[in-house]
Order: C-alpha cells, then sequence, then structure tokens
C-alpha cells in the first residue's frame, strides 16, 4: 500500500488508461467497421452511378431512334384515309395483311411526294386477282411499284402470299 500511497497519481494515470482502452477498444472496431461499411457503400454507389449514366445515354439513344422512326412515318390524315382504303379493299377481297409497313417517297420522274406502302396478304388465287381487280378500280390511284407472288395455288398448297409495294399520291 505504501507504494500505492506514494504513486497514487500514477496508479490513477495508469486506472484511467485501462478504463479509457476499455471503452474506446469498442469504440475503434466499431470505427473500422463503419469504414468498411463506408467502403462498401462507395463502392455500390460508383456502381449505381455508373448504372445511372448507362440508363441516361440508352435513354438518350432510344429518343433519338424514336424521332428517327417518328420522321419515317408519315403521319395525318392523308395516312389514315389510305390505311382505311386499303383495309376496306383487303376486307373486301376476304384477306388479311400479314405485313404492313409505310414511308414516304419522292417520285423524280413527275417531281411528287408519295406514301409508299409495304403490305403482304394471304389467301387464294380467286382473293388476290379480286384484291388487284379493287385496287386498280379504287377511286385513289394507287401505283404498283413491286408485286410478288409465291405459293401458287396446287392440289397440295392452297395459300398464296401476294407481297405489294404500292404507292398513293396526297390528296387534298
Amino acid at each position: 500500500m505504501k507504494f500505492l500511497k506514494k504513486n497514487k497519481s500514477v496508479f490513477i494515470y495508469l486506472l484511467g488508461i485501462i478504463i479509457c482502452g476499455y471503452y474506446t477498444a469498442p469504440t475503434y472496431s466499431e470505427n473500422q467497421k463503419m469504414t468498411d461499411q463506408l467502403l462498401d457503400l462507395t463502392e455500390e454507389l460508383n456502381t449505381k452511378e455508373a448504372e445511372r449514366d448507362s440508363l441516361k445515354l440508352l435513354k438518350t439513344e432510344m429518343k433519338d431512334a424514336f424521332e428517327d422512326v417518328k420522321k419515317q412515318i408519315p403521319i395525318g390524315a392523308e395516312q389514315e384515309n389510305v390505311i382505311r382504303d386499303l383495309n376496306r379493299l383487303v376486307a373486301a377481297s376476304g384477306l388479311s395483311f400479314t405485313s404492313l409497313s409505310f414511308a414516304v417517297g419522292h417520285n423524280a420522274q413527275i417531281n411528287v411526294d408519295h406514301l409508299s406502302i409495304n403490305f403482304s396478304v394471304e389467301g387464294s388465287v380467286k382473293q388476290i386477282r379480286e384484291l388487284l381487280q379493287r385496287i386498280e378500280q379504287n377511286q385513289r390511284f394507287m401505283g404498283l411499284d413491286n408485286l410478288n407472288i409465291s405459293g401458287l395455288e396446287d392440289q397440295n398448297n392452297k395459300k398464296t402470299t401476294l407481297s405489294l409495294n404500292i404507292y398513293a399520291l396526297f390528296q387534298d
């Protein structure tokens, strides 16, 4: 006890260090865990930022692609009227579309813009002949650019496919 009485301040100092160490050791390990978590979260944040940048780029590309498609599809009453006329002619012939696409074209020979229509129908030869007659007799002028017939009707094959590329002049 003599030692303690003489070195009371040293003892209190040592006791303070032990108590401090007892309470700060868990804090240090918690601090290390938090540092590790912070590194993980920083890495995850960088990954998410890269994904976000990638999605922004994709969004821009998709928007540009959509605008390109919008430019290629003629919009307005004229397209609607041509679709209505064509659908009426195809339905009256007992056929239905297997494909249909549109584009705006320009005929350099007569210097006029027109609506280019590509479509395919499937049916019997009689139905296809009827469709061609209906297109020819239609009030709306429709010119023929390309015609392709495949699978002509015979005893084994009753289906014939007609692919047409026609054009319709814009009307007022």
